[in-house]
């Protein structure tokens, strides 16, 4: 199940609202392997911190959407 499922939104609202209000922007899963569509992802080569920020970020602005 894909993220967009489990929290029984569009997709594609779901990621405008991860911009939007985590300042966090995913890529389509179907960029990097044919068949993937639905699923997002997220770059994670970056500095731990950045991740961290961005996590913690994600969690409050999904946390607040039930």
């Amino acid at each position: 199940m894909n993220i967009a499922d489990f929290l029984g939104k569009d997709a594609r609202k779901l990621k405008e609202l991860l911009l939007k209000d985590a300042i966090v922007g995913l890529v389509e899963g179907e960029i990097f392997r044919a068949g993937e569509s639905g699923f997002e992802r997220i770059n994670i080569a970056c500095p731990r911190s950045t991740l961290e920020k961005a996590l913690e970020q994600m969690a409050k602005v999904l946390g607040k959407r039930k």
